[in-house]
């Protein structure tokens, strides 16, 4: 049972991303209609921006991945998130 609680927490974490652009694409059409003076590419990057900024953050966590828990990093991110 353990086994499969960590394997469906791992994958559960693996969706954030995925889910995040999932809720956010369906409002684009009226964040652009909120926003009229924003240029279209701006209001795409809504979608990229979270996935880009993952790259930098993955550098900062293995550094702190030597002095914390994973366990309490993975709490502290998904808290910010």
């Amino acid at each position: 049972m353990n086994k499969r609680l960590i394997k469906t927490a791992i994958l559960s974490v693996s969706l954030l991303t995925v889910m995040a652009g999932a809720a956010i694409s369906p409002a684009l059409g009226d964040i652009a209609l909120a926003f009229p003076e924003a240029n279209d590419t701006m209001i795409k990057l809504i979608l990229t921006l979270p996935s880009v900024m993952i790259i930098p953050f993955i550098y900062v966590s293995s550094h702190l991945s030597k002095r914390f828990s994973k366990k309490s990093i993975l709490f502290f991110g998904m808290f910010f998130i």
